[in-house]
C-alpha cells in the first residue's frame, strides 16, 4: 500500500481509496 502513494509521487492516502 505504501508504495501506491509513492507512485503517485504525492503523500495522500490514495491506495485507500483503491
Amino acid at each position: 500500500m505504501q508504495a501506491t502513494y509513492l507512485e503517485t509521487g504525492r503523500p495522500h492516502i490514495s491506495y485507500l481509496q483503491r
